[in-house]
């Protein structure tokens, strides 16, 4: 049985290369429904009149199915690489998952065959991924196996119990600290030494103390890429120091902002450990363990400290941007929402999402695209058969295709990206009206209208 005693739900993403394939693949569902698990396919659920594409997202991202096995043979990724079909929707929405969840177990990537080298087919974005190999019948067995451990989340090798703390040990940490208190006053310890002087002060900085956990965090008093250190003190722990840049805030700090730490969309929460009830709690070049109140009372600390930080941002922000007047200072403005981007949302309107392809339809008019350029954002953008000459047009054909519902913000990050590398790579000619075009198309995104202030945002000659 599962940690919690649940029968498993798992979805079997595959790709339609060939009649034996999908046999392959029916074959394996069936089994694995013999042996426990409640496996779906879509041709076991799917009827005349179903919206396949539809039908793939909610199993993808339903909660009540625990884990999805994605089949990768040659046919599968090709499609994902290319964003072909049903398969490319997917590929979409499980690349948004993977990058945005502390979860990531939740996708297994099985082997169903090998090139003739013996070379895995596994699409890009699962390279990272360790699969199950069931690619041959030598090692289907032993694949097989190893598929139900991770779908039972039993471990196949136990783990050794932890034995105690040598004695020489525990006589220096006795030595070092026998004040097992907290006392939040008392941590308060200055730090600004460990910072560039100029930087951080006493009178920018935002303490916050709850009954187990303290946080000091000093607010940027220059812009410096939006960096901000932070003094973190809990009990038994005498406290850590750590410095953030604004990209690193967003993807530790404010990943999942708002949410309870059982729904694991915090990206510092990495671990949780049911017998003891403990949560891994992962800063920079920091890990340590914090039960559940403790982990309850550093979430809401850090909520509370998202404004402070906006509020220290908006200070610098108006001087950069009433600026802008090249395309370096729009290159770094794009950069920044970016790493500001996918805070608090999953999805954005698809109009808006319209607006963010302008801009980089706008800048792609204007600049001199180089081939490897125009290699990264064919691989990134959600469109097929692109050319340099056809570029734009392919944009403005996928553009008339969003013209109600919701994208997914994965899109959205990948057209921001290519808009940082064209503006970064690329001779670019635009005008300064041109900018200033792009800016205002950038700002209507909601997870960065509160950088903003109305009439900040100009470019001027």
């Amino acid at each position: 049985m599962t940690k919690n005693n649940i029968t498993p739900s798992v979805f079997i993403s595959y790709s339609w290369t060939s009649q034996s394939h999908e046999n392959w693949v029916t074959d394996l569902a069936r089994r694995l429904r013999k042996d426990g698990v409640y496996a779906v396919i879509d041709k076991w659920r799917l009827k005349a009149g179903h919206d396949r594409f539809a039908f793939m997202e909610e199993m993808i991202g339903s909660e009540d199915i625990h884990k999805v096995l994605v089949i990768c043979d040659k046919g599968y990724k090709d499609k994902a690489n290319q964003r072909i079909g049903g398969v490319g929707v997917e590929t979409q929405v499980i690349t948004s998952s993977i990058y945005t969840k502390v979860r990531q177990e939740k996708f297994i990537p099985v082997l169903a065959e090998r090139g003739e080298d013996g070379a895995e087919f596994i699409p890009t974005f699962m390279s990272s991924l360790i699969y199950i190999d069931l690619s041959n019948p030598s090692c289907y067995e032993t694949g097989y196996k190893q598929l139900l451990y991770a779908i039972f989340e039993t471990a196949e090798h136990e783990e050794p119990e932890l034995g105690n703390i040598p004695e020489f040990i525990l006589q220096k940490k006795i030595g070092l600290q026998e004040n097992t208190e907290f006392s939040a006053e008392n941590q308060n310890e200055p730090i600004v030494e460990f910072f560039e002087p100029g930087f951080t002060s006493d009178d920018t900085s935002h303490k916050h103390s709850i009954k187990n956990v303290s946080l000091t965090a000093f607010l940027p008093n220059k812009y410096d890429s939006a960096s901000c250190l932070v003094s973190f003190v809990k009990k038994e722990i005498s406290g850590c120091k750590f410095t953030l840049h604004g990209q690193n805030l967003i993807q530790t700090f404010f990943q999942g902002i708002g949410t309870p730490a059982n729904e694991c969309k915090r990206r510092f929460l990495v671990g949780f450990d049911e017998k003891t009830a403990t949560y891994t709690v992962q800063f920079p070049h920091n890990r340590f363990h914090l039960n559940s109140d403790e982990v309850e009372e550093l979430c809401k600390i850090i909520d509370d400290f998202y404004p402070y930080y906006l509020k220290s941002m908006r200070n610098y922000l108006p001087a950069k941007s009433n600026t802008i007047a090249n395309v370096k200072d729009l290159h770094d403005l794009v950069l920044e929402i970016q790493s500001y981007y996918t805070v608090h949302r999953n999805l954005t309107l698809a109009v808006d999402v319209k607006k963010a392809y302008e801009a980089l339809k706008l800048a792609l008019f204007r600049s001199k695209l180089t081939d490897e350029v125009f290699g990264y954002i064919s691989s990134k953008l959600v469109l097929k058969e692109l050319t340099k000459d056809n570029i734009c047009l392919k944009i403005t054909e996928h553009q008339n295709t969003l013209s109600i519902g919701y994208c997914h913000n994965w899109e959205v990050d990948m057209i921001l990206r290519s808009l940082v590398v064209l503006l970064r790579d690329c001779r670019s000619l635009l005008s300064i009206d041109e900018i200033k075009e792009i800016v205002v198309l950038l700002r209507i995104f909601e997870d960065t209208k509160d950088l903003f202030d109305s009439n900040n945002v100009t470019a001027n000659a």
